[in-house]
């Protein structure tokens, strides 16, 4: 008993530490523990179709180009009373300057409503690569396939119109609120998925699940924003000075998105050409190992996300020493994941199918090689990158976008020459594009930046 004041002390203390990790696992929950059913209950071909039609939701997050981190850094700005980006609010409680507040928040609802129908323009392209590609030969109801694919759409074009809530939520410091409204979110997607699949709705049924889990998610979203909407903003009409507050805005957001947009190349745009020159198979077991290794970054980067507001404070202050400690415990953490993720994946490769009953399969371990040591090296850079943008820094972006269109050379490269080599053609390109340069550069350059020696193991206490 005597105990019990000092845990509830330490639970308040650390309360949104331990939210942000119940958050992270709940995301985690959503690959993890879906996963068994999904792979049990879609065949090899429904899977990799599957796959496909999470391709195209990543485009989202492209189409954001990066705006979405300057609308809530900005609104978060003038929120607390300040004009400029760059003054700090050190002391005291300032006024919210609702004019700007209420102009910022007409300017992302009219942005992301533009985002969103060009998203659907893209989706009417990949329904044509979907039905003229992919679904050759296939041998179920095709017209299911097809209502399948725009009920996923459309959750992912609400998520898009919607992402301006999020933007307001982050920026009025709801982040736990948030938090907890994804892990419900999260809790009800689970719930759905186990209704609608084991009572064989296959795809159907697994797009609905992700419609339902985007509304409910939003709903939940726009009623925590009852208060702001109350106190804060009116909707204004379009005016020049939301057009000169855009353009100022779009100066910061263009070079994140088109850091992005090399990042996006280098990651993602292997989907598309796996599912352009392979089969709708090895697509879904790409797929499936590149989840996997996911989930173990999604983990990883537990730690840092969870920390944010204090590494924040830390950098306010010029503390590099627990910035330094904080990184290092990060690091750690991510090394066990992988070590241990990826002997798991290395050994059982050939018996995780039947551990998890699945129908699709596991890339095979030569292809494993390179993708875990790939995928820590990218959780590493990512890591680094987190310290070295906590200043507004983003000095990788020539070197992001120079490796991505690399990649995407070298990939068609092997592609047109050496076909030969099957999966190494899409494999190899990301892996080699970023060891050239940004594996070693930025990791070097946040050493530098942080004067690391080894002081940083000696005492000190975060």
């Amino acid at each position: 008993m005597f105990y019990i004041p000092k845990l509830i002390t330490l639970i308040k203390k650390n309360f949104d530490y331990i939210t942000s990790i119940f958050a992270v696992f709940s995301k985690f929950s959503l690959g993890i523990i879906a996963l068994p059913i999904i792979l049990k209950q879609l065949n090899s071909i429904d899977y990799g179709i599957w796959i496909f039609f999470l391709s195209y939701g990543s485009i989202g997050s492209l189409i954001d180009f990066g705006f979405s981190v300057v609308f809530t850094r900005h609104l978060g700005y003038h929120i607390n009373g300040i004009s400029e980006s760059k003054t700090i609010l050190t002391t005291g409680v300032k006024e919210a300057n609702l004019g700007l507040v209420s102009l910022l928040v007409s300017i992302m609802k009219r942005f992301y409503i533009r985002a969103a129908v060009l998203l659907f323009f893209l989706s009417i392209i990949f329904f044509y690569h979907l039905k003229i590609n992919l679904l050759v030969g296939y041998n179920s109801d095709q017209i299911l396939v097809y209502i399948s694919y725009f009920v996923y759409v459309s959750s992912v074009l609400i998520n898009m119109y919607f992402l301006y809530t999020e933007c307001i939520l982050n920026a009025t410091g709801m982040i736990i609120q948030l938090k907890i409204t994804n892990i419900l979110s999260s809790l009800f997607y689970l719930f759905f998925v186990y209704i609608f699949l084991l009572n064989n709705y296959g795809l159907l049924g697994l797009s609905f699940c992700q419609l339902m889990y985007t509304c409910i998610n939003r709903v939940l979203y726009y009623i925590l924003l009852r208060k702001f909407r109350n106190n804060h903003y009116e909707d204004i009409g379009l005016n020049t000075e939301q057009n000169n507050i855009f353009k100022s805005i779009s100066k910061v957001a263009i070079k994140t998105g088109l850091t992005n947009l090399g990042g996006f190349l280098v990651n993602k745009v292997s989907f598309y050409l796996v599912s352009f020159y392979f089969s709708v198979e090895v697509l879904g077991s790409y797929g499936l190992t590149l989840n996997l290794l996911s989930i173990m970054t999604l983990v990883s980067n537990t730690y840092f996300q969870a920390k944010l507001p204090k590494l924040i404070l830390y950098n306010l202050n010029k503390e590099l020493f627990l910035q330094k400690r904080h990184y290092l415990n990060a690091l750690i953490l991510q090394i066990i994941i992988f070590l241990s993720g990826g002997l798991f994946l290395f050994f059982f490769n050939s018996h995780l199918s039947g551990i998890i009953n699945s129908n699709s399969l596991v890339l095979d371990r030569n292809f494993l090689y390179i993708l875990i040591l790939m995928t820590f090296l990218e959780s590493h850079l990512v890591l680094c990158a987190n310290f070295i943008t906590l200043d507004d820094e983003v000095p990788f972006l020539k070197a992001s976008l120079f490796t991505g269109f690399f990649v995407l050379l070298l990939s068609f490269f092997l592609i047109k020459y050496f076909p030969g080599i099957g999966l190494y053609c899409v494999i190899l390109p990301p892996f080699i594009g970023q060891l050239l340069y940004q594996f070693w550069k930025w990791p070097l350059y946040f050493y530098q930046k942080f004067d690391f020696d080894l002081n940083i193991f000696k005492g000190g206490s975060a």
